[in-house]
């Protein structure tokens, strides 16, 4: 399972993080696109202690790799420059993409990919009503699948009678007025349906 973090501050999340970090099977996205340098250090900082393999950053990659952080994602639109830099060529370990075709010609590089939206978003209102991903339509077994888009509890089990190997969620968890026990549900059910 794969859990990404919310874009902007929320109350508690490094407590949050802290605890799933420890947790068999789940993988941690830093994704905060609007934090500076500055919040960024001190945002990792609460992570200088564990170990650093269960997380994978989105951005601020220079100063993330000073702090220990090996792993990176890599977005759609800067997939091409990633792959042509030596710093982030050695580091890349996860990109998105938003079609079977897409994920299907992704080259072995990437250990795992998003592929969305499965179901419409939760946390982005609108996105995926009218263009969503197939169940089915996976050539390319080189890479992890990850479905990304509308997972909460309700509708992991469709996702693991699929052509996906695991999941990612983030609208569920951090809009939820419980997001740890939502983590952790979604998590048991990952381990019990073998996604992770």
């Amino acid at each position: 399972m794969h859990l990404i973090t919310w874009p902007t501050p929320y109350p508690d999340e490094e407590k949050i993080l802290l605890h799933l970090a420890n947790e068999t099977g789940i993988t941690v996205h830093i994704r905060k696109p609007n934090m500076t340098d500055m919040d960024f250090i001190k945002y990792i900082t609460v992570f200088k202690n564990i170990a650093k393999e269960g997380f994978v950053i989105h951005q601020h990659y220079r100063i993330a790799e000073k702090h220990g952080f090996k792993n990176f994602h890599s977005p759609t639109r800067l997939r091409e420059q990633h792959l042509n830099d030596p710093f982030m060529f050695n580091n890349l370990k996860s990109t998105s993409t938003h079609s079977w075709n897409e994920f299907n010609s992704l080259e072995k590089k990437y250990q795992t990919a998003f592929v969305s939206p499965v179901y419409p978003s939760i946390s982005k209102k609108g996105y995926g009503l009218s263009n969503r991903v197939d169940f089915m339509g996976r050539n390319n077994k080189n890479i992890k699948a990850v479905a990304l888009g509308g997972i909460y509890s309700g509708n992991i089990k469709s996702i693991a009678e699929s052509d996906f190997d695991t999941f990612a969620v983030c609208g569920a968890v951090w809009e939820s007025k419980n997001p740890l026990k939502i983590a952790l549900d979604c998590h048991q059910l990952a381990l019990k349906l073998n996604l992770v």
